[in-house]
């Protein structure tokens, strides 16, 4: 399996030997961070679904899990709407907060939780600090 090891040096994970069909959604998107934040700007902005809709997708129904998102409140109560994800060999995290029209793209081909990590920074920094599950 790839990723870091305990020395602290990277080593291929593998994927060469990985037939990305397998993980099929999981793995079967390759996008650039330019045009994952294309992506949030429609889907934010009114060009992908209706109002009702998007509220509906972003509502969460399961603590703090709506349709794909997790909803987790900043320290200052603004909503930040995120997901992130991982399989060998690559991480990413996208994030949004409505109340600035604040975007955040991490793409990361160290898996682990790297991305996550300098998501919830960067959103600390910007000052607003999730308060999502670590």
């Amino acid at each position: 399996m790839g990723g870091a090891q305990l020395t602290g040096h990277p080593i291929p994970a593998g994927i060469d030997d990985q037939d990305m069909t397998i993980p099929f959604s999981a793995g079967g998107l390759y996008s650039t961070a330019p045009d994952l934040l294309r992506w949030e700007q429609a889907l934010y902005g009114g060009k992908l679904l209706s109002a009702v809709s998007l509220a509906r997708m972003t509502r969460p129904f399961k603590r703090d899990y709506a349709f794909g998102l997790a909803v987790d409140p900043d320290t200052r109560g603004n909503k930040v709407i995120w997901h992130c994800g991982l399989i060998e060999g690559f991480a990413g995290c996208i994030s949004y907060v409505p109340a600035e029209k604040l975007s955040l793209v991490i793409l990361s081909n160290v898996e682990g939780k790297v991305a996550r990590t300098l998501m919830v920074n960067l959103l600390t920094i910007l000052g607003h600090e999730p308060l999502m599950p670590k």
